[in-house]
């Protein structure tokens, strides 16, 4: 079984996609509303996260991205995650924000799957979907290169 354990986890928040199927995200907070959509190439296994993250309620780290998904490779014989956060403008601020719900989702798919009793995964995968960017609308001294 390419994601075993199942049993043990509330199919709220964790969902089988078969191969084939549409890993589906959606954020419906106002003014912010879209919609990202991966096609799952072999079984993919969902992180979902309701108005409440993150997953799991004892981690300090409180802030979650929008969803992971988590792949085989039948080749390597590795989990994939991969982890999500849409925002509907993404400027430097933002992405450093970002930068932490990547990091509140990491450690909350990580603690699902150890309860899952999976490996770790062998490989990880950060997007960000966005209708604007809005990077280089900030100021020059943010965008500069320390040493």
């Amino acid at each position: 079984m390419v994601f075993p354990n199942l049993h043990l986890a509330d199919e709220n928040f964790v969902k089988i996609i078969p191969a084939g199927g549409d890993i589906h995200f959606e954020e419906t907070k106002e003014g912010g509303e879209g919609v990202s959509v991966f096609k799952a190439v072999g079984q993919a296994l969902q992180l979902r996260v309701h108005d409440r993250p993150p997953l799991v309620w004892a981690l300090k780290n409180k802030k979650c991205a929008d969803g992971a998904f988590l792949t085989f490779s039948e080749k390597t014989g590795g989990y994939t995650l991969h982890i999500l956060e849409m925002k509907s403008k993404i400027t430097v601020d933002e992405f450093c924000k970002v930068l932490e719900q990547f990091k509140g989702m990491y450690f909350s798919a990580i603690s699902m799957m150890s309860v899952l009793r999976m490996p770790a995964p062998s490989d990880v995968r950060f997007y960000i979907s966005y209708k604007r960017c809005a990077i280089e609308e900030s100021s020059p001294v943010l965008l500069k290169q320390f040493i």
